[in-house]
């Protein structure tokens, strides 16, 4: 048998595993938002099922206590499966946006806490993410006409192993692009202080800072409405700044075309002036509207703190009650000290705060204190509850909840309390959390107290009492002079077979930053035609485009001259430049090269192809169409002198997109525009066992040998093919 075997030809065989992430969208528009709010209770809704990588999703919205709560993704297809072979489950990463209304570039991503994938099936089918409490003081940015809009993407994991047949499975990346420049391109703007059109009178020390009113709007909606919004101030072009000190505006200046702070800015010097910086940052990023500079100083100032329980204290004091929209960093620094108790009532930040806000000790003591008390029993129906802050205990985060009128019906005539588990649980693991709680009710001459023990999981996230103590009680025992009724919890995890956790410190916890989104802004930009001074005339197409001269001059200058200027437009004293495109380009390839020129990325070609068809394109296959847009995008690359980063991109779309029907088209392409990758990416494609049969009866084979220099090429991929063979 060996012997046999040995003598058998030797044959090539070859394999792929193939890995990728599919991605789909789902947009959810809430209507009747305010009546879903006020049911007060715990419910959720859900959208229509829609499908990606072959499963089928939707979007949960959960609601508690007056407000949105979380929003979630569901496998719905794994409910319905018998199959075995979904035991493995879907490996898939979900992440949201709240939407603005049309027209206004304003967002809200809710991330999870990392980008590792999530295992959906049948027994683990949601994934959740809990909406931050900034989206509370903001709401009504993104409430319109009683409508929210939610955005959800899911990237669905896939991974196939394939063996070589007719026609092999390719790498379909011969170039790597460079990362996006954008921000870079806008920080060499300002630096060189070209076409600038305002300046600021700064103070504290005395300076001027020159900026492109463009930019700013597209960055900042008080930029926006100060400059673009009719307002006495849109016309001018000197302003002087009183409310924030030079250092710091030259720093949010640097954010806003960068999307990053200055370097060093809050990471030199003392603890004192890195956390005098941040917070300084931080009011200017509430004053300007600047979210993701606004979480970058909440972060900032939580990792100061955390190594120090005076300056948690000292960054409390800053940030207590709501100010500047930083519930989450509130929140942090409650649980920090309450786990630092001991030392922290010994420092002089602790005096100073509780001579200042003595309401902010209240959540670092774990109590709920109802102001008011005969006003709330009246305010509040049976089911209505009274909730105090988050704090946090042994990893997790914890939320006492009353019922001053009752749970129930039943119960109306008893307060109920409860202790509610806020921290997500991982939806794909059994964890189970164990717990201890004593809850302490306190009055000027009595006393009540009652324990418990609970086991807390996804399913269980609250246990208390609903027959505490009776409202004739409390009242006649419990509250006192100043109408104030407090209840107090004491929580132990247990988090071993021995080890009990007990206001643990908070080390562990972080404030996310969204990722950097400086490239959707400019997108919103271009949509909107905000400010544009520049109008593309393209003949071919008989299409007009709005652009702004200011980032064309740094991320295309060659477009501003492509043409020649037919004309000039004036509006509200504003000229607009007429620039005529001759030449070969179609209005779907002009609009992606803009598209690419604001957001570094190019539009879905498939969503080109369908926006170029036209009636007599029903005959042509879609593979040729997708090629034709391609190399016409390459074509444009070269033409704008744009081959950093679009050329690679575009390369890379031929070799995902190439069948031996288009091989021939893509490969006089490479050779077209000097791309060796992507002519290497043809020669071996084609070379390859059982291709060249197809390519050779293509018509495209017919056009490769009509100049001297395709037939070299060819004469290449036959040496190729020989070589292969031998």
């Amino acid at each position: 048998m060996a012997a046999a075997a040995a003598a058998a030809p030797a044959g090539k065989t070859a394999s792929t595993h193939r890995v990728a992430f599919v991605k789909g969208t789902h947009q959810l528009e809430i209507v009747g938002y305010s009546a879903l709010k006020a049911l007060g209770r715990s419910h959720s809704i859900t959208s229509a099922t829609f499908p990606v990588a072959g499963h089928d999703w939707a979007v949960l919205c959960g609601f508690d206590g007056h407000r949105l709560e979380s929003l979630s993704l569901e496998l719905s297809s794994a409910a319905d499966s018998d199959d075995e072979d979904d035991d493995d489950g879907v490996k898939a990463i979900s992440s949201f946006t709240i939407l603005g209304p049309k027209g206004k570039p304003a967002a809200m991503e809710i991330v999870g806490t990392s980008r590792e994938a999530k295992i959906f099936n049948r027994w683990s089918t949601v994934c959740s993410h809990p909406v931050p409490s900034a989206f509370d003081e903001q709401e009504a940015r993104f409430v319109k006409d009683d409508r929210l809009t939610v955005r959800c993407t899911v990237e669905v994991f896939t991974e196939t192993e394939e063996e070589s047949g007719p026609i092999p499975t390719r790498n379909c990346f011969v170039a790597a692009p460079p990362p996006p420049s954008i921000s870079r391109s806008l920080e060499k703007l300002m630096a060189s202080g070209r076409r600038t059109d305002v300046t600021f009178a700064l103070e504290r020390p005395r300076g001027r800072a020159h900026a492109h009113k463009l930019v700013l709007a597209a960055r900042s909606p008080v930029f926006r409405a100060k400059f673009f919004g009719d307002t006495m101030d849109s016309g001018e072009h000197w302003f002087r700044v009183r409310d924030v000190r030079a250092p710091v505006f030259r720093a949010m200046l640097h954010f806003i075309y960068t999307d990053e702070l200055p370097p060093g800015i809050c990471t030199e010097g003392s603890r004192k002036h890195r956390t005098t910086m941040a917070y300084d940052l931080l009011v200017a990023a509430d004053l300007y509207d600047l979210e993701r500079m606004r979480l970058m100083c909440e972060k900032t100032l939580w990792e100061l703190s955390t190594g120090d329980v005076a300056t948690a204290l000292a960054t409390l004091a800053l940030v207590t009650g709501g100010r500047h929209n930083c519930r989450q960093l509130e929140a942090l620094c409650v649980g920090y000290i309450a786990g630092m108790w001991d030392a922290a009532v010994k420092t002089d930040e602790y005096r100073d705060l509780k001579r200042r806000s003595p309401s902010a000790l209240n959540d670092i003591l774990e109590k709920l204190t109802i102001m008011g008390f005969s006003d709330v029993l009246r305010t509040h129906a049976v089911g209505e509850a009274v909730r105090s802050g988050n704090f946090h205990v042994g990893g997790h985060d914890w939320r006492i909840k009353c019922y001053p009128s009752g749970c129930t019906e039943e119960t109306r005539d008893d307060i109920g309390v409860f202790l509610d588990l806020r921290t997500p649980l991982d939806a794909n693991s059994d964890v189970r959390v164990k717990a201890q709680m004593i809850f302490t009710i306190v009055g000027p001459s009595s006393r009540l107290q009652m324990d418990a023990s609970h086991e807390y999981s996804r399913d269980h996230r609250g246990l208390g009492y609903r027959q505490f103590v009776s409202v004739e009680d409390a009242k006649s025992e419990y509250v006192g002079q100043d109408d104030q009724l407090t209840i107090q919890c004491d929580v132990k995890v247990i988090t071993g077979p021995s080890v009990v956790s007990s206001g643990a410190g908070r080390g562990g916890d972080q404030i996310v930053v969204p990722p950097p989104n400086i490239s959707w802004h400019l997108e919103q930009l271009l949509e909107t035609n905000l400010g544009s001074d520049v109008v593309f005339f393209v003949e071919d197409a008989d299409e007009f485009f709005d652009a702004h001269a200011t980032v064309l001059s740094v991320r295309a200058p060659a477009l501003l001259k492509a043409g020649k200027v037919v004309n000039t437009l004036k509006k509200r004293s504003k000229t607009k430049r007429i620039i005529r495109i001759d030449g070969d380009i179609t209005a779907v390839v002009f609009k992606a090269v803009l598209h690419f020129v604001y957001t570094d990325e190019l539009p879905p070609l498939d969503d080109l192809v369908r926006a170029a068809a036209r009636g007599d394109d029903a005959d042509v296959p879609v593979a040729v169409r997708r090629t034709r847009i391609a190399g016409n995008l390459l074509a444009a690359a070269d033409r704008y002198q744009l081959p950093e980063r679009m050329g690679p991109l575009c390369e890379n779309l031929l070799c995902d997109v190439i069948t031996p029907q288009t091989a021939a088209a893509t490969l006089r392409l490479a050779e077209r525009h000097h791309r060796p990758e992507l002519e290497a990416f043809c020669a071996d494609y084609i070379s390859s066992p059982g291709v060249l049969k197809a390519v050779v009866a293509s018509e495209d084979y017919k056009h490769l040998t009509a100049s001297s220099a395709e037939a070299e090429a060819l004469g290449r991929i036959i040496n190729r093919i020989a070589a292969n063979s031998s």
